[in-house]
């Protein structure tokens, strides 16, 4: 995948851009789960070159957000971009997921980014990584709101994984 680069380093989202405007929400999906950025200190300065914008992320860049985080070993960063996800597309009177904030018009129940949050769950704070070799577990942190967490039933031996 070619990933073109501003002379500072951060991630052009198209040839013909000049000028960066904010972090592009695919950056994420460059980094989890294509694994084309690899490097640390791109990915957070394309974290915080999102946090700057003034608009909340669709419920899934939040997602890709809090696991990249969590994946940084910021877990408490982490934590506050699932919630964003959660809380900023909530929509009345059920609570369901909208596709971006504030959203009330007719795109009704928004899956994908409601499995973000399960995303955040097995692939941020639960470290799960999907590999050639099965599922494997990588070092991970937990929020300070969080004593453990455990996966049951992963993958098809029904793995269960432990974060304390």
């Amino acid at each position: 995948i070619p990933v073109l680069r501003y002379p500072d380093g951060l991630v052009k989202e198209n040839a013909t851009y000049q000028e960066r405007t904010g972090s592009p929400p695919q950056v994420g999906y460059l980094s989890f789960p294509l694994h084309a950025i690899t490097d640390r200190s791109v990915i957070r300065r394309e974290l915080d070159s999102q946090q700057k914008q003034p608009d909340a992320p669709p419920g899934m860049t939040s997602s890709i957000n809090s696991i990249l985080y969590s994946r940084l070993g910021k877990p408490d960063e982490a934590y506050k971009a699932m919630a964003l996800g959660l809380g900023s597309v909530e929509r009345p009177p059920f609570g369901v997921n909208a596709a971006v904030a504030g959203s009330m018009g007719v795109d009704g129940y928004f899956a994908t980014g409601a499995a973000g949050f399960l995303e955040s769950l097995l692939y941020g704070f639960g470290g799960l990584e999907i590999t050639g070799n099965g599922i494997v577990q990588l070092q991970t942190h937990l929020p300070h709101q969080w004593s453990s967490l455990t996966l049951v039933g992963i993958g098809l031996d029904r793995r269960t994984f432990l974060v304390r």
